[in-house]
């Protein structure tokens, strides 16, 4: 119709009048079509593991799971949580602690790569282990996601299977989020899509831009194999028990008798 419309004014007598009614037409397109583009621009939600935590008694390893958005008042409608982390020292336990209105969706899926798949990928020894879950909005969201602010929706927590890594000061496992340096390139298995991201958009979702921090490994900014290699940035110590400190009295002139050294 608006087509046929366009047309039918060629036939208006006067060429002015032609003229006028084409820049109208032309200038409303390019108002329509500006306003369209930066409405569909998507934010770019970044997220990271962070705050470490050991528990003594159960051999737990806990990573809280943070985002932030370059456009304020943003909020999140689902994850796909998806990384690698070493498996000759860390086992995944589950998700947790999540804010109010999130909640896991179905199950999570565990893969192990061969022993070469740690070193060939990654830069650590051992193979690797693949996590592949999903946090989606189950109710009311109360958090917001703006830019230079870091919010915890949920954490991840893990057992730590590696016997040396006990009563030591620095503890720097790495946990890697499944998104090539360039994030538009996806995940780091071929045709993996890699960490996925969606925002509440009125009564559905929209599509966000992705970005990761990634957590004590990091890129190595040459094409191929390995992508990255671990660093230790983000440790602490898991030494659960301290012996007891002995030390000897000063005893002066005393009725003999026993000395208790405490």
């Amino acid at each position: 119709m608006k087509a046929n419309a366009l047309i039918s004014f060629s036939f208006l007598p006067g060429t002015k009048m032609k003229v006028q009614l084409i820049k109208i037409a032309t200038l409303f397109l390019l108002l329509f079509c500006g306003f369209q583009s930066r409405a569909v621009d998507p934010p770019v939600i970044t997220v990271r593991f962070a705050n470490p935590e050991f528990v003594c008694t159960t051999n737990t390893y806990s990573l809280d799971v943070e985002f932030q958005s370059s456009i304020a008042g943003k909020q999140l409608y689902l994850i796909n949580v998806r990384f690698y982390y070493p498996d000759n020292v860390l086992e995944f336990v589950s998700f947790g602690e999540y804010a109010t209105g999130y909640a896991q969706l179905g199950s999570v899926q565990k893969s192990t790569g061969n022993a070469n798949s740690g070193p060939g990928m990654f830069g650590f020894p051992g193979p690797s282990e693949y996590i592949n879950g999903s946090v989606q909005k189950s109710g009311t969201p109360t958090a917001y996601l703006n830019p230079g602010t870091w919010t915890k929706l949920f954490n991840a927590s893990f057992h730590v299977d590696d016997t040396n890594a006990f009563n030591i000061d620095s503890f720097c496992p790495s946990v890697i989020w499944d998104l090539k340096e360039n994030p538009a390139d996806g995940g780091f298995a071929p045709g993996s899509g890699g960490v996925t991201i969606t925002v509440i958009n009125g009564g559905g979702s929209a599509q966000a831009t992705e970005n990761v921090v990634q957590f004590n490994w990091q890129y190595d900014g040459i094409p191929g194999l390995p992508y990255g290699f671990p660093v230790s940035t983000n440790c602490i110590n898991t030494i659960c028990a301290y012996a007891p400190h002995t030390y000897l009295p000063v005893c002066g002139v005393d009725v003999p008798g026993l000395v208790i050294l405490r």
